[in-house]
């Protein structure tokens, strides 16, 4: 309090008398052990303490969530009351939640839940609901830091790496670069840092050096702790943080660790080659594999890491001698406090998702959570589910766009190339492609780009802005027409009432404008258009009607600030001379352009010749052909 100048400070303590609720427990009505599984809609009980100094009143409580997983179908709940000490629950009321099928098993959804009741007590809480109860068949974790690790025998995921073994031992025929390690007995553990390609997210951390220890693990960062001995995941002892795709006493042998950066795929590869297991002088051949996120894409900033064993011996159980330590290996994440981790396996003993490893396993450790694929051992574009991607499926696939047969739920997800969930041409093109095994040349980009169906008279005409590498489209006519044939071209076609569904694909390049169809008159209509381009991406389809003479066709807005827009039509292509005048007939803008036959807007910003905005009045648009011109007048209000 200041007072004439002078503060004064004093100190009261005011007591607060409300309700305190604290979250014990989650249930679910009807059992007795919750398991909110993927695909399930759920009744959510929350068990309470009233942990504060003043009873309820009329309890109620608003569940939220901002997950995209998560669908609340009712979110008000009444909770019975409860005195200071006592408890309370809203299993008279429960919550409904639905729960996305697509929901990785493990995952925690975050929650927020605010309390109020009649007195005006307010307090929001926030809790985790973790989805299902991970077994056989799912990912280990998550741990702390959001970390899962996918096995190749995770076959209900997406995310199930599939072994690939890529060889970068120079006397195998690799590049690898050797790291100069030795460790060749006891005492002798070596670990050597380099710089890494790029870098790489862990925990929250970016690095962009990587210390590789003899031994069968890698410290992010530099490191000087070379370690035999190893250790549970997570732990304080040795390095943090560390990747351990084989921790144990390794021995170099013959063999030897080698790097390699793969620049147009973004990965970077650490071998193993040849080592020795000290214990039982067993072969260990293994790889770590790390993908740079800024390419890969990553949601919180972590790179994915995959392991592959090539020669898997985990066979150190140890012995009565001081020096041998035993334990097997460990394989596992921790981070740089050594606090947090995942452990896949240690001293022979395996997660309970886990898989055991052998010769040609792979692992991988994302925190990257995925889609639960509808048909566990089905792949992309095997339709018919024989193993091998051929014309046979391409058959059943062109067959169900064209309506000539239906496919289950398993077909159709094979038939979904493009995963959009929908099945088009694009799909077309990419089975296609992985049927020749892309060795056609075939454009790498993948903006959607514009593809017109063109009337022109009696011709049907295919224009496009990039190679249009399938299509699809409707005709309306009461006469047939005659399909013309092109070298690479496919085209499918099949009466449905009175209208005929066209399909055509081209194996081998593309081109940007192909005549598909003539007719003995110009009285026919096209329906339903579509276009695929490169990698199967959908491109903006129109309908082009030709039309038979020039002519000015619209101008809008008009009055306009700052842009005018000014449509015209042209029946043959032909250059176009496009001139603004002034209120005084001076030319104060001039524009030549090659026009193909069409619909065309042309847009004037208000700028002259030196791109230097006009002033406000009256201009005058002259669109000239070889043999025709128009004008239009034009207002400009700034």
């Amino acid at each position: 309090v200041d007072v004439d100048g002078l503060s004064f400070r004093d100190h009261r303590r005011f007591d607060v008398y409300a309700p305190f609720l604290q979250i014990n427990e989650l249930g679910e009505t009807g059992f007795p052990t919750y398991s909110f599984d993927p695909g399930e809609i759920s009744d959510l009980i929350l068990f309470c303490e009233n942990v504060g100094s003043l009873g309820s009143s009329n309890l109620t409580a608003t569940l939220r969530s901002a997950d995209p997983d998560i669908e609340i179908l009712d979110s008000i709940a009444v909770f019975s009351d409860a005195e200071p000490g006592e408890l309370c629950d809203n299993a008279n009321s429960s919550f409904q939640v639905n729960i996305n099928t697509q929901v990785t098993v493990g995952v925690q959804i975050p929650f927020q839940i605010e309390f109020t009741d009649d007195l005006g007590f307010v307090d929001s809480k926030a809790f985790l609901l973790p989805i299902g109860t991970p077994g056989p068949g799912d990912p280990t974790g998550p741990d702390a830091g959001g970390y899962f690790c996918y096995s190749d025998q995770d076959l209900a995921y997406a995310l199930a790496p599939v072994y690939d073994w890529i060889e970068i031992a120079p006397s195998l025929g690799g590049s690898g670069i050797e790291v100069p390690l030795s460790d060749n007995g006891s005492n002798q553990e070596d670990i050597d840092l380099i710089s890494l390609p790029f870098n790489f997210g862990f925990y929250g951390i970016d690095y962009d050096q990587i210390s590789i220890c003899s031994n069968g693990y890698v410290a992010l960062g530099e490191s000087e702790t070379a370690l035999f001995r190893n250790y549970p995941m997570p732990s304080p002892l040795g390095p943090n943080p560390m990747i351990a795709a084989f921790w144990d006493d390794l021995v170099m042998g013959g063999g030897d660790v080698y790097t390699y950066f793969n620049a147009s795929e973004h990965f970077f590869v650490i071998e193993y080659h040849d080592l020795r297991n000290s214990y039982s002088n067993s072969t260990e051949k293994f790889q770590i594999i790390l993908y740079d996120d800024d390419y890969y894409g990553s949601t919180d900033g972590n790179g994915d890491i995959k392991i592959q064993y090539h020669t898997y011996n985990n066979d150190n159980p140890g012995s009565s001698y001081s020096s041998s330590h035993g334990q097997y290996s460990s394989t596992g994440l921790k981070n740089h406090t050594g606090l947090v981790g995942l452990e896949y396996t240690y001293n022979n003993s395996w997660a309970p998702t886990a898989h055991v490893l052998s010769d040609g396993s792979a692992i991988l450790f994302t925190t990257r959570t995925d889609a639960v694929l509808p048909c566990p051992g089905w792949a992309r574009g095997d339709i018919n589910h024989d193993g091998y991607r051929n014309v046979q499926d391409l058959i059943i696939l062109v067959n169900t766009i064209m309506g000539q047969t239906t496919i289950g739920e398993c077909e159709f997800w094979a038939a979904d190339m493009s995963q959009d969930s929908t099945i088009s041409v694009g799909d077309i093109v990419l089975l296609v492609d992985e049927i020749l095994d892309n060795t056609l040349a075939r454009s790498s980009s993948n903006e959607p780009g514009q593809a017109d169906f063109i009337l022109d008279g009696g011709s049907l005409i295919l224009r496009s802005s990039k190679p249009a590498e399938a299509f699809a489209f409707t005709v309306n006519s009461s006469t047939q027409p005659s399909i013309l044939n092109h070298s690479g071209l496919t085209m499918i076609t099949r009466n449905i009432g009175d209208e005929l569904r066209v399909l055509g694909y081209w194996v081998g390049a593309a081109p940007n404008q192909v005549e598909l169809m003539k007719f003995p008159t110009s009285d026919f209509e096209i329906t339903y258009p579509e276009a695929a381009g490169a990698a199967g991406v959908l491109m903006k389809t129109g309908i082009v009607e030709i039309p038979e003479t020039f002519a000015i066709t619209a101008v809008y807005p008009n009055p306009f600030n700052p842009t005018v827009n000014i449509s015209f039509s042209l029946p043959t292509a032909d250059e176009v001379n496009v001139r603004i005048f002034n209120a005084l007939g001076q030319e104060i803008s001039h524009s030549l352009m090659q026009v193909p036959a069409g619909e065309h807007v042309y847009s004037w910003q208000g700028l002259d010749q030196n791109n230097h905005l006009v002033s406000s009045g009256i201009y005058f648009a002259r669109i000239s052909i070889a043999d025709s011109q128009q004008m239009v007048k034009l207002t400009l209000l700034r």
